[in-house]
Formats: C-alpha cells, structure tokens, sequence
C-alpha cells in the first residue's frame, strides 16, 4: 500500500502517481500550498499522509476483516488441523503451534439468540420497533444488535467479494458521497461524510466509510476538518451540460479544489473521535475498495463528479489504470422527461477541456438522462446498468427504513450497526436478482450464516 499520497493525478502525464516528491516544486501560486508538476503544469492541494493511513488502518480492521482462525491460547492465527466436533456439533480445530483445542461459532447456539431479531427484521419490523418487540431487556437487546452487525457484515463482505470475482466480463461500479447523522454527546447531531459504492448490474452495495477518526485525541489538528459553512449545491437544470459547468464553476470557487464544506463546525464535534476533511476520507475509501477488488479483472468506475473523489481514484488505482484494466468516468444520471431515446451529443467542458457525452436511454424502468465524461482511456463505457441509479435507490431505502430523525438519537456505533444490518438486508433479502447469484443458500437462516462463515475460516490458508 502507498504511504505518499501528495503526486500527480493527471492521467497519461509521466509523473502520474509518482510519489516522488523531489520530481514536484512547492508553490503557492494559486493561493494555497501546493505541489506542481513540472510536466503537466498542474498544482494538487498538498496533503496530510498519516489521516488518509490512520482512517485506512480503522477500516480495514472494522469493516474488511474477513473471519478467521485465531488460537485462543497463541492469540493469533496458526496452523491448524480438524479435532472433530463438541457435543452439540460444532467443528473443533486443533492448533498445530501450542496443541490447544477450540471451537469454530456454534451456529445453533448463535441462531437461538440471534434468529428471533432477524425474524422480526425480515418481517417488516423497523429498528425503531425491534426492542419493544423482541422483549428483550436493553442490555441484552443491544449485545446481541452488536453481535447481528458482526455476523451479518461478514457474510456480506465475503460474499460480495465472491460476485466480483466470479462475474463475466468487465464489472461497472458506482462511487458516490452522502451525510449521514448520528448522535454527537455534544448537544448537535453528528454529520458524517460518507463515500459509497455500489455495483451497476444488480446493485449490491460493496462497500460505505465515513470520515469519523475514531478514538483520535484532541490534540492531534492535522487533518481536521475546519470549515463552518456548508456549500450551496448547483441550480438544477433541464440542461445536463448546464449542471456539468455549474459543477467545475463550484469546485473552482473554493479556496482549494479539495476544500469541500458539507457541515457547519456544530455538528462534526463528537465524543467518539474527530471528523476528518473528505479528501482524506475519498483516499481511505479508494485504499479499502481496491482490497476488495479482485486481480486481474476490468472495472469502470463511474464517480459523482467531485475533483477529489477522481483523485483519490486515479491515485490509489494507478496500476490498473495505466494497464487500462480500470477506467475511470464522471457520471450524472437522472429519470427524464423524454419519450423516446436521443442521440449522443458531445461538449468540451471545464478547466481541462474535457469531452462530455449526454444521451436519454431507456431502460426497463423507463427513460434516463445519461451524461457522462471518461477520465482516464477514452472508451465508450457499457453504461449496463439496468435502469435503477442504485446509490439513490440504497439511500431510499434506508431511509425508510431508518428515518433520519430516528438516526439523530442513536450513539455513532449503533447508527452504523443498523447500517450493516440493512445493507446485508439490501443485498440479499431486497432484490431476487442479487440472492439468486448465490444459488439456494438461505440468508434468512443464522444457521446457514454461522456455517458458511465457519467453512470459510476453517479452509483459510492457515488450515492444513
């Protein structure tokens, strides 16, 4: 993983991503510290390294963390072997390094306590509704909300990783921002900036972070985000090249292209940690989903059209990009109007001249107005997506699910609890289509989760 992030990003230069600082000259030409590259002639805002790392290391061990076999006794994985069963049937392993015993997640145990919650789930009941009903005490009820988010967020992530891997043909994904609120302890909600990426064909959602440091103290500034305002979005437009300008014109009117202000200073104070700028948030994001991604396969990546999110894209992406694995495209994409398909028009816009292409399509949900630009090799994208603009409908949905105001009153971690909770109930219970890619399994079943997930620890590379 790269630890330098101040580089070029300008695609097809030389210099790009080269983390070679001695190759760039310091400047403060366009009203704020930056680095030049002396080849493309562009000034990147220089960055902070250690937040876009910190916040890579808190996702990776929150939210990637494949299951595992870790002995009990050596408190790390080993090799291991199988030691039969435990009485009620649950795998044994035997650890090859201390010859201590243990025992893989008992899936009857677990489904006795944790079914009845993702019945109720299932059924219609909304987290705002789930304690009363469930009849448990408070302390119980939220122990075992804790233990659902565990289990249900790991059979997410490793079967999410399965679809990209075993998918035909070149993939399209989706990576765009929202806010998202929880309570602060300091009198205000909490606003978090969050990046999400959904997948174009079926829409699962692969994967969401947020710009939450947790556990920072406050002393440490760098980093931090600072603005008290919360930028104007543009002026719709029926005119989807109008939105593009009024786009570059706001980015371009900041003090720096990476200052984005989505909060006023009220509302990123919290008692869990310290809100980071977005910019470092976009890099964290794309470091985690290329760990996600599987070698060797095509992507196109279509991003809200932000400059930083491109960015972090390109520069954490690089490989892939030169070798045109990975392209790379801004996109817009509304329902419209329109009654009949239109041809594609083109458009060079912005500081860079980029082309942009806007065309209506149909699809099996009606009409949509497509814009479009491609950042990196200038190949048509498929445009495959089916019709839904999957980020939005996620968002939607959750918040039907989880009104924004119930959001308000819960603690950072139980907000991002329900959150896993309804992304593996969006992926797998939502949508025929995305369970149907697994064949028969049951994701309505404890049992059958607490299974699979021993299955894939006990067959990990440090099983023999």
């Amino acid at each position: 993983m790269r630890t330098q992030f101040n580089c070029c990003k300008t695609y097809n230069c030389s210099n790009l991503a080269n983390p070679d600082l001695s190759l760039y000259q310091t400047s403060s030409q366009l009203g704020f510290a930056s680095y030049k590259c002396p080849l493309c002639g562009v000034f990147t805002p220089i960055l902070e390294n250690e937040p876009i790392l910190s916040l890579t290391r808190q996702i990776e061990s929150n939210q990637l963390q494949l299951p595992n076999v870790e002995c009990p006794t050596c408190l790390k994985q080993t090799y291991t072997h199988a030691y039969g069963y435990t009485r009620i049937g649950t795998p044994r392993l035997k650890c090859q390094q201390c010859s201590s015993v243990f025992s893989l997640l008992s899936p009857n145990r677990i489904a006795r306590t944790l079914q009845p919650l993702l019945a109720l789930l299932l059924s219609g009941t909304l987290p705002c509704e789930l304690l009363q009903k469930s009849q448990l005490n408070s302390k119980t009820f939220y122990v075992r909300i804790k233990q659902l988010s565990s289990l249900l967020r790991q059979l997410n992530q490793l079967y999410i990783q399965q679809y990209l891997g075993e998918s035909e043909g070149c993939l399209s994904l989706h990576t765009a921002s929202f806010t998202s609120l929880s309570r602060s302890g300091q009198g205000h909600s909490l606003k978090c900036w969050n990046l999400s990426t959904t997948e174009c064909r079926y829409g699962f959602h692969v994967l969401d972070t947020d710009n939450l440091y947790l556990n920072r103290t406050q002393t440490e500034t760098v980093g931090l985000y600072y603005l008290n305002t919360v930028e104007a979005l543009p002026a719709l437009s029926d005119s989807s090249f109008q939105m593009v300008q009024a786009t570059y014109d706001k980015i371009f009117a900041r003090t720096k292209f990476d200052e984005l202000g989505y909060a006023i200073q009220a509302e990123c104070q919290s008692n869990n940690g310290e809100i980071l700028r977005p910019v470092y948030a976009a890099h964290a994001h794309w470091i985690s989903l290329s760990k996600l991604l599987p070698k060797y396969h095509s992507f196109d990546f279509f991003l809200e059209h932000e400059s930083f999110i491109r960015g972090g894209a390109i520069t954490n992406l690089t490989p892939e990009v030169i070798s045109c694995n990975y392209n790379l495209y801004y996109l817009y994409a509304q329902r419209s109007l329109a009654v009949t398909p239109s041809l594609i028009e083109h458009k060079s816009i912005g500081w860079w001249g980029e082309t942009w292409s806007t065309q209506t399509r149909h699809y099996p949900s009606g009409y949509w107005d497509i814009t479009f630009c491609a950042l990196t090799a200038n190949k048509k994208p498929t445009l495959e997506f089916n019709g839904v603009e999957w980020h939005q409908d996620y968002l939607e949905q959750l918040h039907q699910w989880l009104p924004l105001e119930h959001q308000k009153t819960l603690s950072y971690e139980m907000a991002k609890h329900w959150r896993t909770i309804f992304t593996y109930l969006y992926n797998f219970t939502y949508s025929q289509q995305r369970s149907a890619f697994f064949g028969e399994f049951d994701f309505t079943s404890i049992t059958e989760i607490a299974s699979a997930l021993n299955q894939y620890a006990a067959n990990s590379p440090h099983r023999k």
